[in-house]
């Protein structure tokens, strides 16, 4: 069941160097609310203790048992205080002073669940561990978004956009890489629900070309299987021609003996998604970018674009350093990129090229897990997002679940499931998650990070993030 619960978006700027109120005067307010609060909570406590020695009768005070249960009791209130303060899992080596644990308890009322007391009132211990997290895996820069209860809770930011010259914020842009293929997936639902597509058609009549796997010429090649990866298509490299002749010539034999849509057929394909980005082009006869731009990024107030030319802001692009610091793709250099203003002349952005900021990706994960709402305003109809987490009843070799495109995986951050999608190219590692029963979730991008992946190719900076996150706001 999907969480549909709205809260009211505020947008929180928190560096790394930088995070106070916006001026003394809110410092001076804050202060005086928290210590009359505190004061409130004193007294109420206070009042209880005096009527609870009223009631308690005078022989029974002075008797050598009660005195000592009292005793076993403080001395339990005192010991549970101190295993508080141990609030992180152990492997991330650090635990919050017991200062901040005892504020954040007398400050937390029973109403108040741990999400909203961790998210609301430990800003600051969160930007530290992400940059605990984010030094130990040698990032030059990080964004860190976080969704709660369907809804934007924090920004986070760590280190550079460009090394020692411009620090990261909030507003920058990242090139996601694969991440890049749930826009597609966004805007092939799109044209789906204006009756542009049919996702379960041969996509031959768009290319006016045969297109047909000859070993199993009753199961056509779909825009659903080229979602799935299930196409059958092999997977080219990058090296091979993305223009329109060259891929509707390659169409012509382009096929594995595996039959197109079985789940046997699944091979994790980068050229498909380049050619599936071209073939909804040429349907709808319209730039992807022009199509979101309209239904997506203007009413969620996101600049974005498959090339990073493309965006509004592109004195924001980031550059992408891999391990070593070493420039892999400068930000000048992304600046230069740009779709074609032809449709479906070319598909050389559309399996990677994405570039976007943790903050507007953020917003694209609230209204997935809203079922397509966002802020009041239904961009997609629930069930083009039905469509897009639908997934194979088997799992892939490394436990996930592949969806259309999302991926499933049960049991992932100690939650019950989470669908979730990667992004790993040029010293950017990056991930989009969420927990569609909470209506939690985490979006990290990075540059610079150690190239190390764990389950499902999640690397270590990002599954170290979404691991902490997802623990503190449960």
């Amino acid at each position: 069941m999907k969480v549909n619960k709205k809260k009211e978006y505020k947008k929180r700027k928190i560096s790394r160097l930088l995070m106070k109120p916006k001026n003394n005067k809110d410092i001076k307010k804050n202060n005086e609310v928290s210590q009359k609060q505190k004061a409130v909570k004193k007294k109420k406590k206070s009042d209880k203790a005096e009527c609870n020695i009223e009631n308690t009768k005078c022989n029974k005070r002075n008797n050598p048992l009660v005195l000592f249960f009292i005793l076993f009791v403080l001395m339990s209130v005192v010991a549970a205080g101190f295993l508080s303060v141990n609030y992180f899992p152990d492997k991330y080596e650090e635990t919050t002073s017991s200062d901040s644990v005892t504020e954040q308890t007398a400050e937390t009322t029973t109403e108040e669940s741990v999400t909203e007391a961790f998210c609301l009132n430990n800003y600051d211990t969160i930007q530290q561990q992400i940059d605990y997290i984010a030094e130990r895996n040698g990032a030059v820069g990080v964004q860190v978004a976080v969704i709660e209860d369907g809804s934007i809770s924090g920004l986070f930011n760590y280190g550079w956009a460009k090394l020692n010259k411009t620090e990261m914020t909030d507003d920058h842009k990242i090139r996601v890489a694969s991440i890049s293929k749930i826009l597609v997936g966004i805007a092939a639902m799109l044209l789906y629900e204006d009756g542009i597509i049919d996702i379960d058609k041969s996509i031959a009549g768009i290319w006016d070309t045969e297109i047909q796997n000859p070993y199993y010429p009753d199961d056509p090649i779909t825009i659903r299987n080229m979602l799935n990866h299930t196409s059958s298509i092999y997977s080219y490299g990058d090296g091979y021609s993305m223009y329109y002749s060259s891929v509707k010539n390659r169409f012509k034999n382009c096929y594995s003996e595996l039959r197109p849509g079985d789940i046997s057929a699944w091979c994790y394909n980068n050229y498909v998604f380049r050619a599936l980005g071209m073939t909804l082009e040429l349907a709808a006869d319209r730039k992807l970018d022009d199509i979101l731009a309209e239904k997506v990024y203007g009413p969620l107030d996101i600049d974005a674009a498959f090339a990073a030319g493309d965006i509004k802001g592109t004195d924001l692009i980031v550059t992408l350093y891999d391990e070593d610091n070493n420039v892999e793709r400068s930000a000048d250099r992304l600046s230069t990129f740009h779709c074609s203003e032809n449709p479906g002349a070319e598909g050389l952005y559309y399996a990677g090229g994405l570039t976007i900021s943790a903050n507007d990706l953020a917003k694209i994960v609230c209204m997935l897990v809203n079922e397509g709402e966002y802020e009041g305003q239904q961009i997609l109809s629930k069930k083009s997002v039905r469509i897009m987490e639908s997934c194979f009843t088997e799992p892939l070799e490394d436990g996930t679940y592949q969806g259309t495109p999302l991926v499933y995986m049960p049991g992932l951050y100690g939650r019950e499931g989470i669908y979730f999608h990667t992004g790993s190219a040029y010293g950017s590692f990056n991930c989009m998650s969420y927990d569609p029963k909470t209506g939690d979730g985490v979006v990290v991008l990075t540059t610079g990070a150690v190239d190390l992946a764990r389950t499902a190719d999640i690397r270590y900076i990002c599954d170290d993030i979404n691991s902490f996150i997802y623990d503190v706001i449960r």
